[in-house]
């Protein structure tokens, strides 16, 4: 059985708007979680660039015997360690 049915073009615009906007509501979610995923990723390189930058210093400051800021790089360094793997 075959129904021989008719669109009005209110009918056509109606369902096009339907589409379109289910696609834009799907597109911003794919936004929205790529965001999270770049800021995530963001926030993980900073962390590790800060962390590298630290490294450098505790370095310099065992070399110059400076033990007790090498002490509190240290701690610093072990905060970020904390932080990245939070980030991971």
């Amino acid at each position: 059985m075959r129904l021989n049915v008719r669109l009005s073009q209110e009918d056509i615009n109606k369902i096009a708007d339907t589409v379109v906007e289910k696609m834009l509501r799907k597109q911003l979610e794919y936004d929205y979680a790529y965001d999270q995923s770049y800021q995530q990723n963001l926030t993980y390189d900073m962390v590790l660039q800060q962390m590298v930058g630290l490294q450098l210093l505790l370095s310099e400051y065992v070399t110059t015997e400076d033990y007790e800021k090498a002490e509190l790089t240290k701690m610093k360094i072990k905060q970020l360690k904390v932080i990245l793997d939070k980030l991971k």
